[in-house]
């Protein structure tokens, strides 16, 4: 008989044990049985965790009803009910048809991995690289691991949206690094996986984990540097959205589309079109209408930017944007002009002011609404976080 407990998992949680049950809900009178059951069972009904989840010890009941033999035992007293009240062999069917899919799921579930804790020191983050990356001791020798270092960017770095406090790299000997991340009370906030093209030396692909194991996001680049593919992963590990990237001979991107999933419902589209020293990029909803049109100069600074929407079905430009950028491309002001639909003309509507430093925009410091006859409505100041005063 077969036995759950492989590849590390514990517990399956609550989406995953209703994705898994649910084609038997409308089912026979037995599936729909073995549906109740499992349900109860894993909402705490019937002695469960009592948050939908069910654990491995208890899918490993499931596998002894399933057996055929007769030394099959069965600890859990409501199972061995379930069965004396459905001897038809409907129920014992569905039993094992769901056990196959539980048992491929199991298979194709990254375990969850309990960071080490106690500080952020070298030897702690050793250890929770080694516990994430699933080596012993043998394979743990043939990796270099560096020093811990501090996140003194100013602003800080981040992982995954969050700036952390210190980080460690460990390097395989084909080249691929795994940096992990840690805030300043030495929690695990993640790991980055880099891997690179053995013949170019360049990235070819990157990975983010949560703390668990569970993956954020990916990203797959070409032999060129070019990214090709993005990915973001949902909590239960499953792709969600999915962006693919097209380039010229010149290694110009000419198109993205982003679609639900990896490869799922097409979400909106991106043209770029270069010609004469400008650059023109263009953005589609779903249905193929126009919704954003930007243009860059020759050094591939931001210009100006058209929103448009769509009235009884004419495309309407509603709003007009304009910048105004350092010699790095930086944006210092941007001015908004949007349709007056009394009088049909493009009006000034705000003008926003920008801190550069460290060739980065760190935050607006000012910003003047207009009224439609051109004279000024409110003016804003921000503090040193962007927040208005």
């Amino acid at each position: 008989m077969a036995d759950f407990s492989i590849n590390g998992i514990s517990r399956l949680n609550a989406a995953q044990v209703r994705s898994t049950v649910n084609k038997f809900k409308n089912g026979t009178a037995e599936e729909r049985k073995l549906y109740e059951f499992i349900i109860n069972k894993a909402d705490g009904k019937n002695g469960g965790n009592k948050d939908g989840s069910l654990d491995v010890k208890e899918l490993n009941h499931f596998l002894s009803l399933a057996d055929t033999s007769k030394d099959g035992k069965i600890s859990d007293k409501e199972l061995e009910k379930l069965l004396a009240d459905n001897k038809k062999p409907g129920l014992k069917d569905a039993f094992k048809a769901l056990l196959k899919d539980f048992t491929d799921l199991v298979k194709s579930t990254k375990p969850e991995i309990a960071p080490v804790k106690g500080g952020n020191d070298k030897a702690t983050l050793e250890k929770n690289l080694t516990r994430f990356l699933g080596m012993d001791k043998m394979s743990a020798a043939n990796v270099t691991f560096g020093e811990v270092k501090e996140n003194n960017a100013k602003p800080k770095a981040n992982f995954n949206g969050m700036p952390y406090a210190k980080s460690m790299v460990m390097t395989y000997k084909d080249g691929t690094k795994v940096m992990a991340f840690c805030d300043d009370k030495g929690n695990v906030m993640g790991y980055r996986k880099v891997e690179y093209d053995k013949k170019t030396g360049k990235k070819s692909g990157v990975t983010s984990y949560g703390s668990a194991g569970n993956p954020l996001t990916k990203v797959n680049y070409d032999k060129s540097g070019n990214k090709t593919k993005a990915l973001k992963y949902d909590n239960e590990g499953k792709v969600n959205a999915g962006t693919l990237y097209k380039y010229d001979a010149k290694g110009n991107m000419i198109s993205s589309t982003a679609h639900q999933g990896e490869n799922g419902k097409l979400i909106k589209t991106s043209e770029t079109q270069y010609k004469n020293g400008v650059v023109t990029s263009k953005t589609h909803f779903d249905n193929g209408k126009e919704a954003k049109k930007m243009t860059y100069d020759s050094k591939g600074h931001l210009k100006s930017a058209d929103v448009f929407t769509y009235e009884n079905g004419k495309k309407v430009l509603a709003q007009k944007m304009e910048y105004q950028t350092d010699k790095d491309g930086n944006i210092t002001n941007r001015k908004i002009l949007k349709l007056d639909s009394k009088t049909g003309k493009y009006v000034l509507s705000s003008i926003t002011s920008y801190e550069v430093k460290n060739n980065k925009v760190l935050r607006p410091t000012q910003m003047v609404i207009y009224n439609p006859d051109g004279t000024v409505k409110e003016t804003k100041v921000y503090d040193q976080y962007g927040l208005p005063k």
